[in-house]
């Protein structure tokens, strides 16, 4: 019996676990039996509401378990949520998981229970901050999850109850072990992190008015469909005398390549193959009913918890050649270059864009600029929100060509000259490198036996790339401008907060319920991406502004939104089956979408780091800054040439951030040449760089921007300064201030033009140096100014 089970986890808790539950009148001392472990659980409690560990406890909590609710059952909220200090090793997934189990289990059944549908439902324990209504710890759901790659296996650490992106740094000696101020990670590897889903009884109901909507209510709300959990469902004392049998199953696929061959204007590999076949098709299922022997085939494993399961990726290299040894490919020609104003529709800088339609392309420029220069009109037109459906990967790598060897040759060094280099990616006619990624997407179901009426309604599941930023959500940073009252245009010149939780689009209607092997999706289905909450039971007692927790999500609101194309997940379509989500017009492989996305002032802010600056980019400038460290320092950098860093570095992406020098120029990397997939295949790519940055840590950084932009350059805000942010480093502080950061700007030189120093490496001349210190608040000192030269350098 259950309370059998939860009798054991309470008698087994540590005495300083007990310790803390005492304090809230939680004694465990008389437990001597699973009936008096049940009484003692259901009694009244006397909350100590001075405890930090219960601070965003729904006020109206009474027992160590609620009946069905935990948001209201503190036992459940002192062990399952991550933000709660551990007093001990910690709380394992399996014992939040019974938890659960039981207390859904003494709540009674509505009586239309009969009548309500099954929902698989990616879902987590949060905080306040992170929860639909704000007011108080509380369940999150949505009907789409995002798993993402890595190529170390996941890890789930029992003392925060989350599973973690990094791995940390082993250290042999034993006194770096017993330093707990900084954790040591390594930042060229990332781990697989899970999505974790349930199976709920939910009622449909038209509109939000029961649910509390992460991004709020959207324009059309009031007159969609959606779910409203009602009971989780588990295998055992579901009812008296009922025991239910719950099997996970999955279809996911992943055709970015494939697509890219079908395209009208796409590639056309040599030799080309069987296209619904690795690595063009990748297809992975539970049960599988035509199980696959072609090699290459994407792991995915559904791992039991209890009654919810955890879609886990297998940990492997994020990228993978293909070749003529592993796949018999030999590579594709690359398309010459269209000439004049024609050059956009099929490159974007020197990456080969793919596109299906020119009339969508057209209405792709046109809200393009309405985008950046008329962002409120027409703003509902659904053509100009959805002009360009991604039906094929819209930007695919050319940059590693194959010569008559068959050896391959990644093009960031060879042509040496830059401009041997352009008119070869111009001309084309060289064949091209493929590369697979392991993104895909599909449904997660559920087959239940022993419900007297089954009706499942599948999650949509997104296998994504590693997120920069797992400690930063999209909706946070979007939830922030919303409260300060803040145009983000004014922050971002391309991009936005904005979430998938936003978004009210159906999701691709290819996908199949495993089991059944029906549609898993219709397409008159469009709120499977919002994130939400239950309404609150209580309201805050205090009104002040929670902070930020530092938690790893899986659900939409920490996702990216799906404009241009996007970062998870983009949007396709015909006019059969309308607009929908979906993840194969992406770039192929993913890499090449984060340099695009990165490279444009941080196109999606809490997943992508901001590389505008590295590459002096003035049509998208910084809306993030990220620090000298963070983007890596050149060796003729004048900190390390004047020894006050004892060596250069990369950064996050494998490039080097940008520098003045003594000749009154600007060295910075050359956006035609970098190469995140190259620098990923070589381990340059950091995925741990950021591990420090939450978005309290972001927020911050936009603050003291918007003041150092402002009292720089007069009148303006991030998003239309003509200053370009060189240098970004934060300056000591004592502890309790706020943090001081230094900010380099240069005035760009009228009619200057950049000439390539090295390959990979381009100088421009600037007109004038302008330094400004700030924190989140306040400027600090005053402005100074300087003619370029060597004097500029002084003022870093």
């Amino acid at each position: 019996m259950l309370i059998e089970e939860i009798h054991a986890l309470v008698a087994g808790l540590s005495a300083p676990w007990k310790s803390v539950l005492r304090q809230h009148g939680l004694d465990l001392s008389s437990v001597d039996s699973p009936q008096r472990t049940a009484e003692v659980l259901s009694e009244k409690l006397n909350i100590d509401w001075q405890d930090p560990r219960v601070q965003d406890l729904c006020r109206s909590t009474e027992r160590a378990i609620e009946p069905g609710d935990p948001a209201r059952s503190l036992l459940y909220r002192l062990l399952a949520l991550s933000e709660c200090p551990s007093p001990d090793g910690g709380v394992s997934l399996e014992d939040i998981e019974l938890l659960e189990n039981y207390l859904y289990s003494l709540a009674p059944l509505p009586s239309d229970w009969t009548t309500l549908d099954v929902a698989v439902l990616a879902y987590q324990y949060r905080p306040a901050r992170r929860t639909g209504h704000q007011q108080h710890a509380d369940m999150v759901f949505s009907r789409l999850g995002i798993a993402r790659n890595g190529d170390t296996e996941a890890h789930y650490d029992a003392n925060i109850r989350c599973f973690v992106p990094h791995v940390k740094k082993e250290h042999k000696d034993e006194r770096k072990e017993e330093a707990k101020d900084e954790i040591e990670i390594e930042t060229e590897h990332v781990r697989v992190l899970p999505a974790r889903y349930g199976a709920f009884l939910v009622r449909r109901v038209s509109g939000p008015d029961g649910l509390s909507l992460i991004e709020g209510e959207q324009r059309g709300d009031a007159h969609r469909a959606f779910i409203q959990p009602v009971r989780k469902l588990f295998s055992r004392e579901f009812l008296p005398g009922i025991t239910l049998a719950l099997d996970y199953g999955h279809a996911h696929s992943g055709e970015k390549l494939k697509r890219a061959v079908l395209a009208r204007w796409g590639i056309s590999p040599d030799p080309s193959g069987n296209l619904d076949h690795p690595p063009y098709s990748i297809v992975c299922r539970l049960p599988d009913t035509a199980p696959s022997a072609t090699p290459g085939a994407a792991s995915i494993t559904l791992k039991r918890c209890g009654d919810s399961v955890l879609l886990m990726p297998a940990a492997r290299p994020l990228i993978e050649p293909v070749t003529s040894a592993n796949y018999a490919i030999k590579g594709f020609p690359v398309p010459a270059q269209w000439p004049f104003f024609f050059s956009i529709i099929n490159r974007r800088y020197t990456t080969l864009r793919l596109f299906t339609n020119f009339r969508n392309l057209i209405l792709a420029g046109i809200a393009e600029l309405r985008e950046q220069h008329f962002p409120n009109l027409f703003k509902q037109w659904v053509q100009l929100q959805f002009p360009e459906p991604r039906n094929t990967p819209e930007f695919v790598n050319i940059r590693h060509m194959r010569d008559e060897n068959g050896t391959y040759t990644d093009m960031r060094t060879h042509p040496v000259r830059h401009s041997a280099f352009l008119k070869k990616v111009v001309k084309g006619g060289y064949d091209a490198q493929m590369f697979l990624d392991h993104c895909l997407e599909g449904a997660v179901t559920v087959r239940i036996k022993g419900l007297p009426n089954e009706r499942v309604l599948p999650a949509f599941s997104i296998v994504a790339a590693p997120d920069f930023f797992p400690y930063a959500d999209q909706a946070e940073l979007q939830r922030w401008f919303d409260e300060e009252h803040i145009d983000p245009k004014t922050q971002f010149r391309n991009g936005s907060p904005l979430s998938l939780s936003a978004e009210r689009l159906s999701v691709n209607p290819a996908h199949v319920d495993s089991f059944s092997l029906k549609p898993a999706f219709s397409n008159r289905e469009d709120t499977i991406s919002v994130s939400f909450s239950l309404l609150p039971r209580a309201p805050r007692e205090s009104h002040t502004k929670a902070k930020p927790p530092r938690i790893v999500s899986f659900l939409s609101d920490a996702s990216s939104g799906v404009f241009a194309p996007g970062w998870d997940v983009t949007y396709a379509g015909d006019h059969g089956k309308g607009i929908y989500l979906a993840t194969f017009g992406l770039g192929s492989p993913f890499a090449e979408d984060i340099k695009l996305c990165a490279a444009s002032n941080s196109f999606w802010p809490a997943v992508s780091p901001d590389a505008s600056r590295t590459f002096n980019r003035s049509d998208a400038p910084t809306a993030i800054p990220m620090l000298d460290c963070e983007l890596g320092f050149h060796p003729q950098h004048p900190l390390v040439t004047s020894g006050v860093l004892h060596d250069s570095r990369t950064g996050w992406d494998g490039e080097h951030g940008p520098f003045l020098t003594p000749e009154g120029m600007v060295d910075y990397a050359d956006i035609d040449r970098s190469d995140y997939v190259a620098n990923a295949l070589a381990g340059k790519m950091l995925y741990g760089a950021f591990e420090h940055v939450d978005a309290v840590e972001l927020i911050r950084r936009i603050k003291a921007l918007r003041l150092a932009v402002a009292a720089c350059d007069p009148g303006q805000t991030p998003a239309t300064t003509q200053l370009w942010l060189v240098s970004a480093s934060e300056l000591e502080h004592q502890a309790g201030t706020h943090k001081r950061y230094r900010f380099l700007f240069v005035l760009p030189e009228d009619g200057a033009k950049p000439g390539q120093h090295v390959p990979g490496r381009l100088r421009i001349r600037y007109s004038e140096a302008v330094r400004c210190e700030a924190t989140e608040s306040q400027l600090v000192g005053n402005i100074q100014r300087c003619a370029p030269g060597p004097k500029a350098l002084r003022l870093y």
